[in-house]
Formats: structure tokens, sequence, C-alpha cells
């Protein structure tokens, strides 16, 4: 029975086999088993398939083996599979009429080869992607395709590219037009792909494209080069913030004659765009050619909005576009308060060509200046050809300043040919123009002053010559950030014109260093200011005639160094259909911002919203780049920073500034959900983390007494090589220089070391108190005092090391000059350095001289020395403050442990009443009195001093 069983999963496995499916499991080129080379080479593989785990660059190491039988190659995802053709070697060529079914895959640094990436070659051979992105690809051209032969492309992302993208040659020319897409041999169909930031041409062709439901952001260079006779059609798509000279171009033989007789029978929607958006493209959206071209062009149901120009030409078909170059100018006359609109075309209200505007068919606003509209529809119309003279209805004064802007109502103008006229418009705003016979600038009604000549600049509600200054401006203040200053007022509200700003290192020697040509601004940014020097600032207002006001209070500020998380790197994911109100999809980076994404739209911070806005992430910017090119960065909110296509800043780098905490962070996106709803809510993230911050310990309290020497204090004991610095709370009892404490009070102050970055750990204080202490004495003149030096002592000598009391008690006015610390059993100290060694244990370094050993059965500390380097002796006689080096000769010193020595048998006991004297390998003596120890943290604590 066992012998029947494995002859079946024999069989089993070469049934599998013979389906043709192949798994790859190696990021290998070399042709061996489980590279993607040996899958495509078995002619057997039908579908070919990538192991889940497999991650990373395929790099070709030469050309891959044309397809030349239908195969389904299907990655493992964009965000984690790569091939490479290392800019040498051509990826898919299909041939022979096949088929490539392919997804998942990115495709980067291409070869020069028409077709590098797919080529669909003759033969009616064919390539269909779907969900693929290329990017970084250099060369010409990635997709082609050669007669007859067809590449489909489909919800892919098409970013970042240099190289021209689609190109396309030979294949049939129709004699007939066709609406029938499979009557052209030769085609290119790219549905549902976002395109962005692409420099290179993204289509150079020869024969029929289709262009459907696309995005198209930030590219910069020209979108569709259409040469030759075949189909063209873009349909349905978005094309934003491009910037090429003109979006689509078309040249064929028909340009400059009737090639074969194809011109009469191509149809007007040959070159067909239809249900587009356009919207802040700065060239022309749509070149036409020449008069043969634009007679078979269609545009029409498009959206044209804040382009560089919409079209040239006279294209055959022009019918249903939302348009915003409708209007040729506005004017407004203040005698009969009329706004006369002049339109470039005849104009109707409904989009049969008939029917005559009516007043409800415009729109007014009104900004700036005085004046205020009483509604924003017209009171009046008349029409004269292409005409209309509008009545308005104003309140209060018009000084001459307020901006009209003229609108059509959405959906109510139409031309002849059922073209919108869009609720945005170019060449439609006036300024209200006031009645003034002199010419000076103020309105008849309140002139005092109607002699001033022409040109002389006026005092706006008298005529008079403007000889008073505008006010200085107020709560001028300084905000800190990382190598700039940003300085913030409040905007004047008189005749103010402008604001200049000053700025020095020395506050009495302040330059201009620019001029802010508005009354409306309220703040400015001094950059690119080197860190920690401080900057003085003063602001000054001043109005048309030239007059200048007082100037404001000066402030200072210090631009300080970026806070930059540069510590490990984390990666954050929320998962698709997450809830993303629950903190374990949530990205919690300070109390202030917290990032996550609802079921829709973009980024957020749940600290402070609650749903995504268009500004959102709240209390943040964002730059394209990293923080190592810091000085380049160009901070904008989310949105803007990932060009309003969030799919399209995969695989970029960002950083982003917390701008309460004032914190920089580097971050890499790896993926965004696409179509919205909470199956497709997931994103993920690359970011950097805060360093950690260093273990200190060992910043024992201190005690001194007022009339004790400036002494060094010890640094704490660090895990990082970061520098310390020094702090006192409390300068009336002492003040730090470098690691030198001066005395200057008594009482207590705290004092707080802190310790500065390294290339592992941030930042980290520790604290300590420093307690001095008065002592009473006899001064030299008679008084008692604890500050003054003059004391005296038992001899009538001054100063020294004892003084008297008013009883004649001898007093210690000094200090003992001991350092106390605190260290873990068995663990050698070094008493020149203050440091220990946790490391140490029987052969310790020559340096270190002392340890406490650990008793049993529980912990007793045991007074030690190493045997190897230093020398002991036990003083029972005399206390610690009394020992000095003299003392040295009349003890015996310890060899070993156990010494049968009096003084040294009884190192083995706890040391709590008795002292040592160490003698150093380095040759000093020492005084060491052990003083107490903790069980629950294994440590001893204990004092001692140099005697020689």
């Amino acid at each position: 029975m066992r012998k029947n069983f494995s002859i079946l999963c024999l069989l089993f496995t070469l049934w599998t086999i013979a389906q043709g499916n192949y798994t790859v499991t190696s990021l290998s080129d070399d042709g061996s088993a489980g590279t993607l080379r040996w899958a495509i080479a078995n002619t057997t593989a039908s579908t070919i398939d990538f192991d889940s785990g497999l991650t990373g660059t395929i790099t070709l190491t030469s050309h891959l083996p044309n397809i030349t039988r239908n195969i389904t190659i299907t990655g493992n995802g964009i965000d984690n599979l790569t091939l490479s053709g290392a800019g040498q070697y051509r990826m898919f060529q299909v041939s022979g009429g096949a088929v490539l079914n392919i997804s998942n895959i990115t495709f980067t640094n291409n070869c020069y080869y028409n077709g590098s990436i797919f080529r669909a070659d003759n033969n009616n051979s064919s390539v269909v992607a779907t969900s693929i992105k290329a990017s970084g690809n250099f060369n010409n051209f990635a997709f082609y395709t050669n007669n007859p032969s067809t590449i489909t492309i489909s919800n892919s992302i098409i970013s970042n590219n240099s190289g021209t993208m689609f190109g396309s040659d030979y294949g049939s020319t129709p004699t007939i037009t066709s609406d029938v897409e499979t009557d052209y041999t030769n085609r290119i169909t790219v549905t549902g792909t976002t395109f962005s930031n692409n420099s290179g041409i993204i289509f150079s062709v020869e024969r029929y494209v289709k262009i459907d439901n696309c995005i198209f952001n930030a590219n910069t260079n020209q979108i569709g080069n259409f040469r030759g006779v075949n189909r063209f059609q873009v349909l349905n798509s978005t094309f934003t913030n491009n910037t090429g000279w003109s979006l689509f171009g078309f040249y064929s033989w028909i340009s400059y004659s009737d090639w074969s007789g194809n011109l009469a029978t191509l149809g007007t929607n040959h070159h067909l765009f239809d249900g587009n958006t356009f919207s802040g493209n700065t060239g022309t959206v749509i070149s036409t050619g020449s008069p043969n071209e634009q007679s078979k062009t269609t545009i029409s149901n498009n959206i044209f909005t804040n382009n560089g120009n919409g079209w040239t030409g006279t294209p055959a078909v022009v019918t249903a576009n939302t348009q915003e170059n409708f209007i040729s100018s506005v004017t407004h006359s203040s005698v009969n308060s009329t706004i006369t609109v002049v339109m470039n075309r005849p104009v109707f209200n409904s989009n049969t060509g008939s029917g005559d505007l009516e007043a409800n068919d415009f729109q007014f606003s009104l900004s700036g200046g005085n004046a205020t509209l009483v509604s924003s529809t017209p009171t009046s119309i008349a029409i004269n050809g292409n005409t209309y003279v509008l009545g308005i209805n104003l309140s209060g004064d018009i000084y001459g300043t307020e901006t009209l802007r003229v609108n059509p109502i959405s959906n109510s103008i139409f031309d002849s040919n059922s073209n919108i006229a869009s609720s945005t418009q170019k060449n439609n705003t006036t300024t209200l123009t006031i009645l003034d016979s002199d010419n000076d600038g103020v309105a008849n009604y309140r002139d005092q002053c109607p002699t001033t000549l022409p040109g002389v600049v006026v005092e706006p509600t008298t005529g008079c010559d403007d000889v008073t200054p505008p006010n200085s401006p107020v709560d001028f203040t300084s905000v800190n950030r990382a190598y700039k200053i940003i300085l913030n007022w409040t905007p004047n509200t008189d005749d103010t014109v402008g604001y200049m700003i000053y700025s020095g290192t020395n506050p009495t020697t302040l330059n201009l260093i620019t001029t802010l040509n508005s009354i409306h601004y309220a703040s400015y940014e001094d950059t690119n200011l080197p860190a920690n020097t401080t900057f003085y600032y003063k602001i000054v207002a001043f109005d048309l005639a030239g007059n200048q006001s007082a100037t404001s209070t000066i402030i200072s500020g210090v631009a300080s160094e970026p806070t930059i998380w540069d510590g490990p790197i984390i990666t954050f994911t929320k998962t698709a259909g997450t809830d993303w109100t629950l903190p374990a999809n949530q990205d919690y980076l300070t109390d202030n911002v917290i990032i996550t994404r609802g079921n829709n739209q973009g980024l957020f911070n749940i600290a402070k919203e609650s749903v995504y806005y268009s500004t959102s992430p709240t209390d943040t910017e964002w730059a394209l780049g990293t923080t190592d090119n810091f000085s380049s960065l160009n901070f904008t909110n989310w949105s803007n920073a990932v060009w309003g296509c969030p799919p399209c800043s995969i695989g970029n780098d960002y950083v982003l500034h917390l701008i309460t905490d004032d914190v920089y962070i580097n971050i890499k996106i790896l993926s965004w959900g696409v179509g919205g709803g909470a199956s497709n809510s997931g994103f993920s993230y690359q970011r950097s983390t805060p360093k950690p911050k260093p273990t200190l310990t060992h910043f024992d309290p201190i005690s001194k007494k007022y009339h004790d020497s400036p002494f060094n204090l010890i640094t704490p004991t660090s895990d990082s090589t970061g520098l310390f610095t020094f702090e006192s709370s409390n300068p009336t009892v002492a003040t730090i220089s470098g690691n030198t404490v001066t005395i200057t009070g008594i009482g207590t102050t705290l004092i707080t070391a802190t310790q500065g970055a390294d290339s592992t750990f941030s930042t980290n204080t520790i604290s300590t108190t420093l307690t001095v202490e008065g002592v009473r004495v006899l001064t030299k003149n008679g008084a008692f005092s604890e500050t003054d030096r003059n004391y005296i002592d038992k001899n009538g000598r001054l100063g020294g090391e004892i003084g008297l009391s008013k009883n004649g008690q001898i007093k210690t006015t000094i200090s003992s000059s001991f350092t106390q610390k605190s260290v873990a059993f068995e663990t050698y100290f070094d008493l020149e350095l203050g440091v220990s060694c946790t490391s140490c244990e029987m052969n310790a370094p020559s340096n270190y001289d002392l340890k406490f050993a650990a008793g049993a059965p529980s912990i007793r500390s045991r007074m030690w020395w190493n045997e190897q380097y230093s020398n002991m002796a036990m003083v029972y006689d005399k206390t610690f403050d009394a020992l000095s080096s003299a003392d040295i000769h009349n003890y015996y010193y310890c060899d070993y442990v156990g010494d049968g020595n009096l003084a040294c048998t009884n190192v083995d006991t706890p040391p709590i009443n008795f002292v040592g004297i160490y003698q150093t390998n380095e040759g000093n003596y020492y005084a060491v009195q052990y003083l107490s120890e903790d069980e629950g943290t294994n440590t001893v604590t204990f004092k001692y001093k140099k005697l020689n």
C-alpha cells in the first residue's frame, strides 16, 4: 500500500510540472533552477509566479529569452519585486503571435532599444500588462509595438522616467475611418494608469494609441508626440501641473499633402480628445498642427482650467468643452455704476445656440478697499452684440483699491458649439474707479484739497499731500527654527503699503534685509542662518508717499540646529480595512502628531483632527528629499508634496517636519491603497526614529563648606561618548566653568550634567544636589561671620582649615577633600580617574586599584585590592580625615589576601571600623573609607581622597 501511495505522489508531481506552473525562488540571473531565466527557458512553462517571500531586484546579465509561446507571468507586487535591465539588456520581446500576460512587477534601468521592457513584434503578438510599475528608466523606448502587434497596459504606474516610454511603427493605414479598435493592426492601449514626474516624452508613436481614464501629473516633457495617420484617442483622463511646452502635438504626411488620398477617408474625430480634465498645465495643451491635422481633430466634453493655452488652430469639432477664455475684458464705470463685460465670441444661455443672457447668468465678487457688494447678482443687463453692460449695487465709499471679479454661473453661458463658460475665467477682473476730477486719487465727495497736482501722493481721507507716517508695526515677535528665524507682527490697518525689515548681529547696527510691498504681510522667514548665533531685528512700515513709521521694538532670535530623528529605521503599516481609530493602526510620533488614514482620502493627524482635509495632516509640513540635503528642502503640505497623487509617491523619500515639536523625520513611502473604500485604505512607510538616550549613573550628592576652594566635578558614568556640560541652577550658591565649581554662597543648588549626542545616542541629563554649609567663626576684626574669609584659628593666624567659634570652640571651616562614589560589588575602581571597570575580573589592568568584594552568605562588602599592581594597608586607629601621607610608613602593606600580618587578615571582614590606605601602580596614595551598601542594587558607597 505504501508503494502505491509513493507512485501516486510521483505521478501527481509530474502532472503538475506538465501543466507548466513554475515558481521563481531566486533573484539570481544565472539561469539556474528557480530563476526567472530558467522558468522562461523551460518551454513547458505556461505560467510563472514568484515565491511570496522573494523580495528585491533581479538584475539581468544578458537579454532575456524571446517569448514565442503564450505565457502568464505574475509577480508578487511592485513594492516587492523589481526587474532591472542594468542599462544594457532587453527584458520581454514577444514574437510569433504569442501573448504575454504580465503583472505585479516593477521595471527599471532599461537599455537603449525599441522595446527594452516590452516589445510586441509581428504576427499579431501582444503584451497585456496589469498593475506594473516603470520607474528609473533612462533610455528610449521602453514599450514598443511593431506591425502587426499590440501592447495593453492597465492600472499601472509610470513615474520618474527620463527616456521615451512608448513608441510604434509600421502597420496598416486605414483606407476608411473606423471606430473599431481591432481594425488597426498596430495598437497601444493604456487605461487606468498614473503617469507622474517623467521628464522624457511619454508617447512618441507612429500608430494607433488609446489613452483612457489615466492620470498625468507633474510631467515635464511632451505627453503625446503623435505622428502618422492612425487614430489617436485621449479619453476621460486627468492632466494636472504638467510643464511641457505642448502636451500633445501632431505631425504626419497629411500635414503638408493629402498622402495617397487618405485625408478624405479620415473622420473629423480621428484625433479625439473627449471627457478629459486639463488643469494647471503651463504650456499649450493641444497643438493641433497643420490645417490638415486640424480638420481631423475633435475636442469635446473636456474641462480646461488655468492652463497656458487650451489649443492652437481651428479643430474641426470643438464642442461641449468647459473653458475659461470666454471673456475678453471687464471695466467699471463709477458714473453710472455699471460693469461692462466683453465676450470674445457670441454667447447664449442654452447649449442649443439660442437664448439671450440674463443678469442672473453672472455673479460678482469684491475684495480689498472699502466698498462692499449689496448683491453678488447684477441689478440689470443690457446687450449690444458681444458686449454686456451689467448694473452693480455697492455700499460704502469706493477707495479705488477694490478688485471686482466677474464670473459666469456654472452651466449658464454657452457658445454656438455648446462649449461652456467655466465658473472661473481669465481677463475677468477690474479695479473699481472713483470720481476724481483732479486725479489726486481721492474721490470728489471727500476731497479737501482739490488743487493738488496730478500724480502727487495724497492723504486717502482728505486729498491733501500725504505727510503723515503710518503706524509703527506692533506685536513684533520671533520664533526660532532650524537655520532660520520666523518674524511675526500684526498687519497695519492704515495707508501702509509695505514693510522694511532690518537685521544684524549687533543691535546698534541693523541693515535692511528685505522690503515687503504689501500691507497684508504678517510674517517673514529669515533663512539660511548659522545656528546658535543671535540676530537682532526691527521693522518699519511705509506708505505710498514714502513716509516711514517709527521703528518697532528691537527683538532677537537664535537659529537652532535642526532636531533630526536619525535613530533606527522602523516600518509602520496600516492594513486595509482596519479601524483607524484604534491606536494599533496609528503611527504615534509625539503627543502632537499621530498619523493614520481613514477608509478613503489621505493621511491626517488624529491627535488634532478627526478626518482628512486638504491641509492634513495638521501641524506638519513635508518636503521631497532627505535630511542629508536639509538646506535645499522645500516644505509644503502633504497633498502638494505628493503632487496630489499618493500612489505616485511610492518609493520616494520625504522629510516630515513636526511643526510644534520642531522635529525632522526621514520617511520613505512603501505602499498606498488605491480605489477608495475600506478594502483599499492601507498604506505603509519607513521612517526614522529618535536615537536612544544614554544611561547616566553615579552623579552623587555633594556636600561642601563655604570656605572650600573650587573643585572639579567627576562626570557621570555613561554608555555614550558625547561631551558633558554642567549647569548650576542657583549661581548665588555656586557657579560652574567647564567642570570647575566655584562656591559663591551658602545654600543648595541643583547641578545638571548634560551629555551631548554621539553617533549612537541622543542627549540626556542627570542632576544632583550641591549643599554648601556655612560655619560661623571669629574674624580678625573680632566679629563672627559665616562668609568673611578673614577668620582666625586657635593660634591667631588667618585662614586655614580650623577656625574658632564665639565660645572658643574649634570649628572645621573647610571640607575634607574627598570624593564619594557608588559602584557595584565585584567592580574594580581606578582611583586616579574615578571610573569603574565592569568587565574586569581576576586580571584587572594596572590602572585599577580597589574593589569591594561580595561576602557570603548574604551580601557584605569586603575591601579588596588589585594584588598584581597595588598594595593596601588597614588603619584602625586613625580617622579618614586625620590621615596624611606620612601615615603610609606606620602601617604594613598587604601583599595578598590573608597575608599573615594582622592588618591584612581582616580584609575578608566587612570594612566598617577601619579605612584603607592604597598605594596605586602610578605611585599615588589614597585613603578609602566604606560608608554603606545596598543589597537591593548590589552597590556599595565609599569615599576617598588623595594623600600625596
